[in-house]
């Protein structure tokens, strides 16, 4: 009837209907979908049955990027809603579904117009005056998770590195990577994103990441600087435990990551890469181990290559399901640990060699422990960084009650030596 209005639901269900279909009537499309895309300010409330009328424009862009390809005014359309001053202005939703479907975009578009859509989306999302700031933490994170989606279709479907397009998509994940926040503790602050992100880069050619995830040492970094490599060195473990990053190229971070205090963020770093390392052969694994052993006889923060041992021995003995992961039950069950990993197979060859590395550095923190006691030493001793001497005579009586626990593999006069040594 004349001035009847049709109900949202009624249009979204046929625009779906038609988004399925391989042709569509020749009438002008563009003009039907900018007037759905404005039904809000057309359609009264009552008449919407409660419908999103939102949820109507994504049928509209659903619609327009099925027949783009053959509807020249929906290509414009299109093209138009990309255009960054109109893009910041539409809603979060909207802006997520252009966002997921960006290997169709550069299907549709051309080299050029490709370009200036990441070049746009670039500043849309790092620049410190964008719209995309007025969101909440939540939103913003999940546009930057449509995004991460978006590039990865791309990098699946349309794009290869002989391409110019490839790196339009490196900028943008060089833009994306420093927004994956990390909590207090090192753990993602959110856990979709940080997902897509990690299959994101996956897709990438193993060797093109690397200079984005470039680790220099953490001394004398600021605290922003400290939690960036720690974001860095946990998508390089992700990507490890994975299986598309070799474990030699996280080992050589080694050093930076085993001589780092392991407050705040840097224990959850120690977590990813146990959990890498566990992943990895034999091999790999009792290299770290042996490795972390010799870097906690020289390093300033022994403690933290303690806790690395404790995760990975832990990992790997038969007492894992009984666990409870944290910073200082890893350290208090090492006398237990760390002899049943070594009662490996894997071991046989290398068994006496452990239990020697250990030797060395129980007697570097027993022999600083013992002169703090008597107040013989400085907090510092040793080049041992003064946060560490909170727990000195605990990591001594641990790393005492460990030897114990392996002196059949030391040799008879270390064993002498022990059977002196007394619980401080």
């Amino acid at each position: 009837q004349p001035g009847d209005v049709v109900p949202v639901n009624t249009i979204a269900t046929v625009l779906k209907c038609l988004t399925k279909a391989p042709r569509v009537p020749a009438i002008d499309w563009g003009v039907i979908v900018r007037r759905c895309m404005k039904v809000e300010a057309q359609i009264p409330q009552k008449s919407t049955n409660h419908r999103d009328p939102t949820l109507l424009r994504e049928e509209c862009l659903y619609f327009s990027l099925a027949h783009a390809d053959h509807i020249s005014p929906l290509l414009q359309f299109l093209d138009d809603l990309t255009d960054l001053p109109r893009f910041r202005r539409l809603e979060m939703n909207v802006q997520s579904v252009l966002l997921q479907y960006l290997s169709h975009l550069m299907k549709l578009f051309s080299d050029s117009r490709s370009k200036k859509l990441y070049e746009d989306l670039a500043v849309y999302f790092c620049s410190h005056s964008s719209s995309y700031l007025d969101y909440s933490s939540e939103q913003r994170s999940m546009l930057r998770m449509s995004f991460w989606k978006g590039i990865c279709k791309c990098l699946v479907e349309v794009v290869s590195e002989e391409t110019d397009s490839f790196s339009y998509l490196k900028k943008c994940i060089e833009c994306l990577l420093p927004l994956l926040n990390l909590c207090n503790d090192g753990q993602p602050e959110f856990v979709d994103e940080w997902s897509a992100a990690i299959k994101c880069l996956i897709v990438v050619q193993k060797s093109w990441p690397g200079d984005m995830l470039q680790v220099h040492s953490t001394t004398s970094l600021s605290e922003g600087e400290h939690v960036d490599a720690a974001r860095k060195i946990i998508i390089r473990a992700r990507l490890c435990f994975a299986g598309c990053v070799s474990a030699l190229e996280l080992g050589n971070l080694k050093t930076t990551i085993l001589s780092t205090t392991a407050d705040g963020v840097w224990w959850n770093v120690l977590v990813e890469v146990a959990a890498a390392v566990y992943s990895a052969d034999n091999g790999i694994k009792k290299q770290w181990l042996l490795d972390a052993l010799d870097i906690g006889c020289v390093t300033a923060h022994p403690s933290t290559a303690l806790r690395f041992v404790g995760l990975l021995c832990g990992s790997c003995c038969v007492y894992m399901p009984l666990l409870i992961v944290n910073p200082t039950n890893v350290l208090s069950d090492l006398p237990v640990t760390l002899p049943s990993f070594l009662s490996s197979s894997i071991w046989n060859d290398l068994r006496n060699s452990a239990a020697d590395k250990l030797w060395l550095l129980t007697t570097r923190i027993y022999t600083w422990a013992e002169q703090l006691t008597r107040g013989e030493g400085l907090p510092c001793h040793d080049h041992i960084h003064g946060s560490e001497a909170e727990n000195a005579t605990f990591l001594a009586n641990m790393l005492r009650s460990t030897c114990f626990a392996v002196e059949d593999h030391l040799a008879v006069d270390k064993q002498l030596k022990l059977a002196n040594l007394e619980a401080l």
